[in-house]
């Protein structure tokens, strides 16, 4: 059957993708000149060779010996991480681990402090996220709880030092998980804060629908010239976390592999926002394999990531969820951007976040780092915190 004259013709395709290089690459015509020109090429070995046209069956072959060869490596790669896993029971415990029992749950935390040594010694609680632990503070609570120690010098009147307590979240780690929703501490009890400090919150809460729409717009463009796959993946697998958490939590909680791997994932997407772009090894350039595999382990045997999808599901199905975060935050507050996780914009500042935070005294944007910036940058993160407490307590 011929094509009618309205029909797309053979060269129609190359017409098409003429029109959209056109469009979003007006400024890099010479970078795609040759593609524009070129209405043949040849990517195979040796001399140019003509299409075979001819569709042929396929059958999969594949020899023992390379089956062979993939469980001897399977088997090698993981032997060299039973050493590290080893070296685990060797660690002496660094912190004091305590539990109380607070509302029906207990709760697990690390407390340290020198209350003999400072004059003015201020309570200081870290908060965790799902992808880690208590332990992920261990280089920052030797700092906050003896800052002399380590060369700092905060407090207008007297030296601060901190009462570092880093509890793990009801429903993560080693504390019993809540049987019902609970709330956000700076909005339901205000007083009893002297202060927040946050590392790269969100407000997408806050967008609306138009806004969303042009930022998913701009998202695809720089996806596309950047040749830059991570906002796809990282939009991939926090959808996946909606629809299908059941099934992710069995998965997680019969594979450590497979914790690992959303771990890592998780880690390499909030510290390198080209990461997909990277060497899989590149997250070693951040953190060490003790490092990212003790965070696994903890994770692993308190079955964090099973617990945290059904949190998920369940936050999201609230509808208090979304007055949640819609609601105004009075206490003072500070704001550390650092740049390299995924999701930060490149011209994000303060006023970006005052429709939620009133009360903001304190915005930091860091040259460098991530979501898990007190791992990356310890002296730069307790820096920032104890900047915000002297301009509270003086």
């Amino acid at each position: 059957m011929e094509p009618s004259s309205g029909s797309f013709n053979s060269e129609s395709p190359e017409v098409f993708v003429r029109n959209v290089i056109d469009l979003c690459f007006t400024d890099r015509r010479n970078t795609f000149a040759t593609i524009r020109g070129a209405s043949d090429d040849y990517f195979g070995e040796g001399d140019i060779q003509g299409d075979i046209l001819t569709v042929n069956d396929y059958t999969l072959e594949i020899s023992n010996d390379v089956i062979e060869k993939l469980k001897q490596k399977v088997h090698e790669e993981t032997q060299n991480l039973v050493s590290v896993v080893e070296k685990l029971d060797e660690k002496p415990q660094e912190c004091p681990e305590t539990e109380v029992e607070i509302e029906g749950l207990r709760i697990h935390f690390v407390r340290v402090s020198f209350l003999e040594t400072y004059k003015s010694v201020v309570p200081l609680i870290l908060l965790h996220d799902w992808s880690t632990s208590f332990w992920f503070y261990y280089k920052v609570i030797p700092i906050f709880s003896n800052p002399i120690r380590f060369g700092f010098d905060f407090g207008v009147k007297k030296q601060i030092a901190f009462d570092v307590i880093v509890p793990s979240i009801p429903g993560l780690g080693f504390s019993d998980i809540p049987k019902k929703p609970a709330t956000m501490m700076s909005l339901i009890c205000p007083t009893s804060l002297r202060g927040i400090h946050l590392l790269n919150p969100s407000m997408s809460t806050f967008d609306t629908s138009q806004i969303q729409i042009g930022n998913t717009i701009a998202d695809l463009v720089k996806l596309v010239t950047d040749a830059n796959y991570t906002t796809t993946s990282t939009t991939f697998d926090d959808s996946l976390f909606k629809v299908w958490p059941e099934s992710q939590q069995i998965a997680y909680a019969n594979s450590v592999l497979g914790t690992m791997s959303l771990l890592l994932n998780r880690w390499a997407s909030g510290t390198d926002p080209n990461y997909l772009n990277n060497s899989i090894a590149s997250l070693h350039e951040f953190f060490t394999v003790d490092e990212l595999l003790t965070n696994t382990v903890i994770s692993w045997i308190t079955q964090s990531v099973p617990r945290s999808l059904r949190l998920f599901k369940n936050t999201a199905l609230d509808p208090i969820t979304k007055e949640m975060f819609r609601a105004s935050v009075v206490t003072p507050t500070a704001i550390l951007i650092a740049p390299d996780a995924s999701y930060i914009k490149d011209d994000i500042e303060a006023g970006s976040f005052k429709k939620r935070y009133f009360n903001i005294t304190q915005f930091h944007l860091a040259e460098s780092g991530g979501n898990y910036y007190a791992l990356q940058k310890p002296q730069k993160f307790a820096e920032d915190v104890f900047l915000f407490v002297e301009s509270i307590v003086g």
